[in-house]
């Protein structure tokens, strides 16, 4: 859930990014095709960890050159792709906030502090997950037939 909440603020803490064209297919698969190249190198950090994106991008320039991406053109499509495959596999429904809250106050693995910076961050995100889950699901058809090789990607 933790890594959820803290996906979901990643993106949102992105969401000038989010102003843009539809997402290609091609671009989702060029994206696959990259990240699959990277999972393959075990010196890499692995794409599933929320924040990743610009540590690969940093570390494996290489990979980004030959599937035709630049660092921040990588980021924002990774956003994007994670993004529309973590709202379809919550179903297409955003992170419920008040859902999140609840959970959280529940949550005893978290120290007092843990859980009163957590419950700021969700208090914030509420507005901000509207307008993201409005414009991710523009992109969910271009990711929905990669989800197969994205639950891959995504295993830690």
């Amino acid at each position: 859930m933790r890594t959820a909440i803290l996906l979901s603020l990643f993106v949102i803490l992105s969401a000038p990014d989010f102003a843009r064209d539809p997402l290609p297919a091609q671009e989702v698969a060029r994206f696959i095709a990259a990240a699959e190249e990277m999972a393959a190198r075990p010196d890499l950090p692995s794409i599933h960890a929320p924040g990743q994106l610009p540590a690969l991008a940093a570390a494996a320039p290489d990979v980004l050159d030959h599937h035709g991406f630049n660092a921040q053109r990588w980021r924002v499509i990774g956003q994007r792709i994670l993004a529309a495959y973590q709202m379809e596999r919550r179903g297409g429904a955003p992170l419920d906030a008040a859902k999140a809250a609840t959970r959280l106050a529940a949550d005893r693995s978290l120290t007092p502090e843990q859980r009163s910076e957590m419950m700021a961050l969700v208090r914030l995100q509420r507005t901000d997950l509207a307008v993201l889950a409005a414009e991710t699901e523009k992109d969910r058809a271009a990711v929905v037939p990669f989800m197969t090789k994205l639950d891959l990607l995504m295993q830690p």
